[in-house]
C-alpha cells in the first residue's frame, strides 16, 4: 500500500509539471498568440483590442482602445500594439498613444469560455515599463474585474 500511495504521488507531480513544460516548449518554438476583447472594465473604462503576436515582442501587431465613463469622462486611448506577452491565461501587451506619444501597457485574464459563472475576465492598465517592447508580466498582478464583455487569450491558428 506504501509503494502504490508513493507512486501516486508521484503521478501526481508529474502530471502538475507537464503543463509547465509543454508551455514552455510552445513559447520556445514561435508559438502565435490571438488577444481579443471588448467590454466594460470595473472602473466604467470601456474597451476593445485585436492583437496578435509571437513569442518576440517585435512581432506583435494589432490595435487597442479605451474609453473611460467614469471619474476621467471622456479620457480616450487609442494606439498600435508595440509588444504582446502570453503565459498562459494571461497576457501584456503594450501600446503607444499616438496623441502623447506614451507607452502605455495593459494586463488581461481570460478566465475561460464563460460557463463558469463565478470566473470572470480582468483587465487593469499596469505601469509603463522599461519601454515600448517591455511587456513583462508582473508577479502578483490580478487586474480589475470586468462589469461586461468577454476577453480571449489562445493560440493562433
Amino acid at each position: 500500500m506504501r509503494k502504490f500511495g508513493v507512486a501516486c504521488a508521484v503521478a501526481g507531480l508529474v502530471a502538475l509539471a507537464a503543463p509547465s513544460a509543454a508551455l514552455a516548449d510552445v513559447q520556445q518554438t514561435g508559438q502565435s498568440y490571438e488577444v481579443f476583447g471588448a467590454g466594460k472594465s470595473e472602473l466604467n473604462t470601456y474597451f476593445g483590442f485585436d492583437i496578435r503576436g509571437g513569442t518576440m515582442a517585435a512581432d506583435a501587431s494589432g490595435t487597442a482602445t479605451f474609453w473611460s465613463g467614469g471619474a476621467q469622462r471622456g479620457t480616450y486611448r487609442r494606439g498600435d500594439v508595440t509588444c504582446l506577452n502570453v503565459v498562459g491565461n494571461q497576457a501584456v501587451f503594450s501600446i503607444r498613444n499616438p496623441a502623447t506619444n506614451a507607452n502605455q501597457r495593459f494586463y488581461v485574464q481570460d478566465a475561460g469560455d464563460g460557463t463558469v459563472q463565478s470566473a470572470v475576465d480582468r483587465l487593469t492598465q499596469i505601469s509603463a515599463g522599461s519601454g515600448p517592447q517591455d511587456c513583462t508580466i508582473p508577479s502578483g498582478e490580478s487586474g480589475l474585474v470586468l462589469q461586461g464583455g468577454d476577453i480571449t487569450i489562445r493560440a493562433a491558428s
